[in-house]
C-alpha cells in the first residue's frame, strides 16, 4: 500500500516447500512488494501528468485556433449585415464591390488558417525516411523559386566547399526555406539595404543550414514565444509557420534554432548524419 492507496497485489507461495518462509524472507518481499508499489505510483503519476499536458495543449490550439477564427467570422458578418440592410440600396457599385471584397479576404484567410492548422497537427509520416540526397543540389535546383520568394530582396547563398547529405524530403525542406525566407523578407521590410543571407557546412557533427537576415530583430524575451502555435507580429498572419517548420525538421530528425538581436537574425537548420 502507498499513501495514496493500493498500487497493487503482490502473492507469493511455494507449494513444494515444506516449513513456512522465515522472518527475513517476508520481509525481503515487503520490501519488494513496497518498491514495486512506488514504481507503479510513480508510474500512475507520469501518465495522469502526461495527459494533463496533452489536454492542456489541446485546450491551448483550440483558444488560439477559435481566436483566429473568429476575427474572420466577424469582419463576414458585419459586411453581410451591412449588405442586407435598407442602407444599402444607398450604396453605389465600387462601395458594393469593396464589401465584397472584404468577404473574400476574410474566407481566404479563414482557409489558411485552417490549412495551416491541419498542416501543424498533422502526425509525422510514418514510412521509411527518404534517402539521403546531397544538399547544393537540392538548393541550387530549388533556388529560382527561393528567390522569388524574397521578391526585390537580394539572396547571397554561401555553399560550404564540400558536399553535405542530409536525409529529408525536398518537399518539406523548400516549405521550410519558404517560411523561412518570407520571414526574412518582411524582417527587412524599410531596411535601407536589406540582406539575406543563406548558407551551409558543418558543426560539430551535423550538417547546418543558416538563413540570416539584417531587419528589425526578435526581443529575447519573444524568441520562445515564435514557436508557439498562433503566436504571430504579423497583420494577416497565422502564427503557425514556425511550429510547422520544427515539426518538418523534426520528422528528418533535424532541429530549428533561432538567435536574433537588433539588424541580425539567424535561423539555423541542423541535421544530424545520414544512417547508413
Amino acid at each position: 500500500r502507498t499513501p495514496e492507496g493500493t498500487a497493487g497485489f503482490l502473492a507469493v507461495g511455494d507449494v513444494a516447500r515444506k516449513y513456512p518462509f522465515a522472518k527475513s524472507e517476508l520481509q525481503a518481499f515487503m520490501d519488494l512488494a513496497q518498491k514495486l508499489g512506488a514504481v507503479f505510483t510513480s508510474l500512475r503519476r507520469q501518465d495522469f501528468l502526461r495527459r494533463q499536458e496533452h489536454l492542456a495543449e489541446l485546450g491551448r490550439l483550440a483558444a488560439g485556433l477559435a481566436h483566429e477564427i473568429r476575427n474572420p467570422l466577424g469582419a463576414i458578418w458585419g459586411a453581410v449585415q451591412v449588405l442586407e440592410s435598407p442602407q444599402a440600396q444607398e450604396l453605389d457599385e465600387t462601395a458594393r464591390r469593396e464589401f465584397f471584397q472584404v468577404i473574400a479576404q476574410e474566407v481566404h484567410r479563414l482557409i489558411r488558417v485552417v490549412v495551416d492548422f491541419l498542416e501543424y497537427a498533422r502526425p509525422g509520416s510514418a514510412a521509411e525516411p527518404p534517402e539521403p540526397m546531397e544538399l547544393h543540389e537540392t538548393l541550387h535546383r530549388m533556388m529560382p523559386l527561393l528567390a522569388a520568394a524574397l521578391g526585390d530582396v537580394p539572396l547571397d547563398f554561401r555553399p560550404a566547399p564540400e558536399p553535405l547529405r542530409i536525409a529529408m524530403d525536398p518537399d518539406r525542406l523548400r516549405q521550410v526555406l519558404l517560411n523561412l525566407l518570407l520571414n526574412a523578407r518582411d524582417a527587412v521590410a524599410g531596411v535601407p539595404s536589406p540582406r539575406v543571407e543563406m548558407m551551409t557546412g558543418r558543426r560539430e557533427n551535423s550538417v547546418i543550414l543558416e538563413i540570416s537576415d539584417n531587419g528589425c530583430g526578435i526581443p529575447p524575451d519573444r524568441i520562445p514565444q515564435v514557436f508557439l502555435p498562433f503566436f504571430t507580429t504579423k497583420d494577416g498572419g497565422t502564427g503557425l509557420g514556425i511550429p510547422i517548420c520544427v515539426r518538418l525538421m523534426e520528422s528528418a530528425r533535424g532541429r530549428l534554432s533561432i538567435d536574433s538581436k537588433p539588424g541580425r537574425t539567424v535561423d539555423l537548420l541542423s541535421w544530424p548524419p545520414p544512417q547508413p
